[in-house]
């Protein structure tokens, strides 16, 4: 843990322990602090008078709030308030998507640098440090095999350890060997990455983190920090490639002290398509958490007489719908990367504890590079971003109070203050980046391409009839469309020509959450047995699209359970042509519907305008539009918020 109190240093902050000892003045207590709590980037004293409490007007909205939340998640697949060990699936599944967005954030040093910052410090407190220098210059001498001397601990201090002769002479030849590459590679060769802090996505290429990590004050530190996503295991428990953004605040950086946070542009990864990646911009690849202004979306512990007065200012309010679980202070998540480790999910014991008008305080486990993490409420909504350690003297003892987390409402809010500052009007403008409250929620759009033609049909009017056939599913489509998920007809808004529909939807600017399938339709009148078969197939080059097929065809069959029905990859298909789903960037799907037995108006009638006194959309039309705003919503930051 000692490497943690380094690096506090290292950005110029001060110690936990510093900082208690100039409060309270007392030796005994200091030695109690420096040795049992853990340090972090920013400790603040928990001084009450200087938190702005909200008022009992917005503290009843966000009781409402709450209340109106708990009537859905008690009949819908979230998180069991009353059951608070009990978690589902689909909740672990989105946490785990949501946290993708999340970063580990280190900062480069000379190798040279970076020994002259630790040199006065002692060998354990520089540890992980000198084990990065020592893989470096290659200082891992074999005593037995497999097992290494560790040369360094044969000192205390980092000083001594560097008049070592084996070790001036690593040094010496490692010199030497950069002095003989070329610019670039000396430079990578001769830089060390110490982890820092906690980050995360809030748009396609903006990241967010704290004010003490870095600001918009110094430009020049920021370009010294690099996003690493992926520094985690996969469920085999293997640890997954990692892969580095550069940041890029000459283009787009905005910071305040107060609130605590800095958003900034990353830089487009260059060489994405070696790291196994299908876009350049992180947050296509790795999604985001979309700000919010709603100020209602996290709960703190409310007494029972506060609730009582509370409801009388919520007009038509049923105070028996309040239940005494209700009252406790709601969970927050927290996704971070504590002590630079690989990414970690705060699950339990960590409710909130009190919401002030800019910062929430909660009670969670954290520790240094846990600075910058998302705070998230149950629906893994952003509902703030981890700001502090919370300290209080009492004369006698030190207590831990908590953690304090700015508000993300309140950054959106010191955002809209500061729309004329260069770029942050194009960041609050996006419907995908910033939700408003009560704004509509853009969840994806979906683009539908028609109009193949297949090979081998009798003639060239039951090909154009076909065409015709998923033209009408299409149109269906479109008119039960919902605004949360519009549907785009490619055909249409980009030249009735395929290929073109192809270039067209790879023009759009892509965002997380978008789609694009293919529908045809094939009728075979001479068939016997009248049916209807479905095939989804997706391309081999893109394994994880089989789980976006499932999703599409388990919603058909919700709807049409008769179905006859398969997933198939392009491999297996090969004598089918499917362009589509291996030449479209954004996620991509070809679906064939067959109706066997069936002559031309007997599949019209099937999927075109239904009999009188039902539904103006056929149940394969409400399949595949369910369907697909399934597979929206697994891929959309904000795809699982409400029903639609």
């Amino acid at each position: 843990m000692s490497i943690y109190r380094l690096q506090t240093s290292l950005v110029g902050k001060r110690k936990l322990s510093n900082f208690v000892c100039n409060v309270i003045d007392n030796d005994k207590v200091c030695q109690w602090v420096t040795d049992n709590i853990p340090e972090s980037t920013e400790i603040i004293e928990f001084l009450e008078g200087e938190l702005e409490p909200i008022k009992n007007s917005d503290l009843a909205e966000i009781l409402k709030s709450r209340l109106d939340r708990l009537g859905k998640i008690r009949s819908s697949i979230f998180l069991a308030f009353n059951e608070p060990d009990y978690l589902s699936s689909a909740f672990l599944e989105r946490g785990l998507r949501c946290s993708a967005a999340v970063c580990l954030l280190k900062r480069a040093y000379w190798y040279e640098d970076l020994i002259e910052k630790i040199k006065d410090s002692s060998i354990n407190d520089s540890f992980e440090i000198l084990k990065q220098l020592s893989e470096k210059i290659y200082l891992l001498t074999a005593k037995h095999p497999g097992e290494h001397e560790d040369i360094w601990g044969n000192y205390d201090r980092v000083s001594d350890a560097l008049e070592n002769e084996v070790i001036k002479t690593k040094l010496g030849n490692f010199k030497k060997d950069l002095d003989e590459l070329t610019i670039e590679d000396k430079h990578r060769e001769g830089t060390i990455y110490i982890p820092f802090a906690t980050g995360f996505m809030v748009g396609k290429n903006y990241l967010i983190t704290n004010f003490h990590v870095f600001n918009q004050e110094n430009k020049d530190e920021i370009k010294n920090f690099v996003a690493q996503f992926r520094y985690e295991k996969n469920a085999l428990g293997k640890d997954l490639e990692t892969v580095d953004y550069q940041l890029d605040p000459d283009v787009f950086c905005i910071s305040n002290e107060q609130l605590d946070y800095t958003i900034v542009q990353v830089k487009s990864l260059e060489n994405y398509e070696k790291a196994g990646l299908r876009f350049a911009e992180a947050g296509e690849n790795f999604g985001w958490l979309p700000m919010l202004a709603d100020s209602t979306l996290i709960a703190p512990p409310i007494s029972r007489d506060h609730a009582n007065h509370l409801v009388k200012l919520i007009a038509e309010f049923d105070i028996n719908r309040i239940f005494p679980a209700d009252l406790l202070g709601e969970p927050v998540f927290i996704v971070q990367h504590p002590q630079g480790t690989q990414k970690k999910i705060v699950l339990f014991n960590n409710r909130v504890q009190k919401i002030y008008h800019k910062f929430l305080q909660y009670e969670a486990d954290a520790d240094f590079g846990s600075s910058g993490s998302p705070l998230l409420n149950s629906q893994w909504q952003l509902v703030g971003l981890h700001h502090a350690a919370l300290v209080r003297w009492n004369g006698e003892d030190i207590e831990v109070q908590g953690n304090l987390g700015t508000r993300a409402c309140e950054i959106v809010k010191h955002l809209e203050t500061n729309r004329n500052q260069p770029g942050v009007a194009d960041f609050l403008d996006n419907e995908r980046y910033v939700v408003k409250r009560d704004g509509r929620l853009l969840k994806g759009t979906i683009y539908i391409l028609v109009g193949y033609q297949r090979v081998g049909v009798p003639s060239l009017e039951h090909s154009n009839q076909e065409v015709t056939i998923a033209k009408k599913l299409l149109e269906k489509i479109i008119e039960s469309s919902h605004e949360g998920f519009p549907v785009k007809d490619v055909l249409q808004e980009g030249g009735n020509d395929y290929s073109a529909g192809i270039n067209y939807i790879n023009k759009q600017n892509y965002q997380i959450g978008d789609v694009a399938i293919e529908i045809r339709a094939s009728f075979y009148p001479d068939e016997l047995d009248e049916g209807t078969r479905v095939t989804i197939f997706y391309s081999d080059e893109r394994p994880d699209h089989k789980a976006y097929a499932e999703i599409v065809l388990q919603a058909l069959l919700y709807q049409v359970p008769q179905l006859s029905n398969i997933v198939q990859s392009s491999t297996a298909a090969s004598e089918i042509d499917l362009q589509f789903c291996k030449d479209v960037n954004m996620p991509s799907l070809v679906m064939n519907l067959d109706f066997l037995g069936m002559d031309f108006e007997q599949v019209m009638r099937k999927v075109g305008a239904p009999p009188v006194g039902q539904e103006p959309i056929s149940e394969f039309d409400r399949g595949i539009l369910d369907g697909l705003k399934s597979w929206v919503r697994v891929l959309s930051p904000i795809g699982f918020w409400d029903a639609d």
